[in-house]
């Protein structure tokens, strides 16, 4: 990073180099949001309006927002999805659970009741500013849809990661049976 001279595209490059996570843990949830990213987008046909990486401002830092705001871009109005993303480093040892469980699957119930309108409202003006990311046929139809008054729908989405060797039906079940305060629906990836 240090044998980059300045320059624009060279100085972005730096930048972005300069606030990858070095800390193990750091580097499991962001890989675990750019995964999901990707699923959602690929997989889901959903589009991403912004990623809560994209507000990092240092190595081994994470914002206290939703992990991906997303919208339905076959809806009518815009829908938005509001995407919470947990990740596990777990591998499968010797036969003993994981315990996803109790660890990144409640996580994702425990997350989604702490976001409040408040973080809402944060995420949403975020998304106003990051339209000018957005395919040109979208802009106008997303930012008519984050008006006050449009009426958009909002849902919520919880995305987990896990290594395939550490699933287990018995421990999924708790992301069908948890309640939860807010109504959303969980992809297992």
């Amino acid at each position: 990073m240090d044998d980059l001279r300045a320059g624009y595209f060279l100085t972005a490059v730096k930048d972005t180099l300069a606030k990858l996570p070095t800390s193990k843990s750091f580097q499991t949830s962001h890989f675990g949001e750019i995964v999901a990213g990707i699923f959602a987008e690929e997989v889901l046909g959903l589009r991403r309006l912004y990623s809560k990486l994209s507000l990092l401002s240092a190595e081994n830092a994470n914002p206290y927002k939703m992990d991906l705001v997303l919208y339905d871009p076959d809806s009518v109005p815009i829908k938005f999805i509001f995407g919470e993303v947990k990740c596990s480093p777990k591998v499968a040892a010797d036969g003993l659970p994981t315990k996803h469980d109790a660890s990144c699957f409640s996580d994702l119930f425990n997350s989604m009741n702490k976001y409040q309108s408040s973080d809402r409202n944060f995420d949403l003006a975020a998304a106003r500013d990051n339209l000018g990311n957005i395919p040109t046929g979208d802009r106008d139809r997303v930012r008519d849809a984050l008006k006050p008054y449009s009426g958009s729908e909002v849902g919520y989405a919880g995305f987990v990661i896990i290594d395939t060797s550490t699933f287990d039906l018995g421990e999924a079940q708790v992301l069908r049976t948890r309640k939860n305060n807010k109504e959303f629906e969980v992809d297992l990836v």
